[in-house]
């Protein structure tokens, strides 16, 4: 997760799921932005770092830098008229869903034994839908 709030031109918060945002005027970036190149910043291993594919310089923290560099929270950033300042930044936890859901269905039937049966009942049921499309999809 990268937090970033634009100061200049306009204020506004940006906050990307990701470890990568894409800044640029390209359709392919994830935050269009008006400069003549792209800015990326991405984590990794829980540290963020920010470079251009632009040689000209940019600055951090008022100094004049190029090429990659490390960021930490609070450090502003400015390419021409525009200015960033890092929130915050975490790295994305990934998760396997198979795993989730199992560890959802195991608490709910602790909790709600209940809906056991429901639930069976449901499966039963996709399980059936599921065998009638492969039907449908063969013919």
């Amino acid at each position: 997760m990268i937090d970033i709030q634009i100061l200049k031109p306009v204020k506004e918060y940006f906050r990307t799921c990701f470890d990568q945002i894409i800044m640029g005027q390209d359709d392919h970036c994830d935050l269009i932005i008006e400069v003549e190149y792209r800015i990326v910043f991405k984590i990794k291993e829980k540290m963020l770092f920010c470079h251009t594919n632009h040689s000209d310089h940019y600055y951090h923290n008022q100094r004049k830098v190029s090429g990659t560099i490390q960021l930490k929270q609070n450090d502003n950033l400015s390419f021409g008229n525009i200015n960033i300042k890092i929130k915050k930044f975490e790295p994305t936890v990934k998760q396997d869903i198979n795993e989730i859901i199992s560890n959802r269905y195991k608490k709910i039937i602790e909790t709600k034994p209940q809906l056991k049966k429901k639930l069976e009942k449901i499966e039963e049921k996709l399980f059936l839908l599921e065998q009638e499309i492969i039907k449908d999809v063969q013919k």
